[in-house]
């Protein structure tokens, strides 16, 4: 499995790296910022619903969204920092 990393960051996991390589490069701000919009997330929920719908409960979808939507909220926030 491949590691990510930062030199002299030693703990560095995926929201940290997304965080330095948005806060050192212009090009992956706008990138992640189009990636991170609401409307990307409204799709993704969209597509769990068109496409799950027979093999996931209505509970196990809506507890997949509630995780995504945090994700998206956190990754959202480092773009801020």
């Amino acid at each position: 499995m491949p590691k990510i990393g930062w030199e002299g960051e030693n703990s560095l996991n995926h929201y940290g790296l997304i965080e330095k390589l948005v806060s050192h490069n212009n090009s992956f701000m706008e990138i992640a910022q189009v990636m991170l919009n609401k409307s990307k997330e409204h799709d993704i929920y969209q597509l769990i619903d068109r496409n799950f719908s027979v093999t996931l409960s209505v509970e196990r979808k809506e507890l997949i969204k509630l995780c995504l939507a945090e994700r998206f909220n956190v990754l959202r926030s480092s773009l801020k920092s």
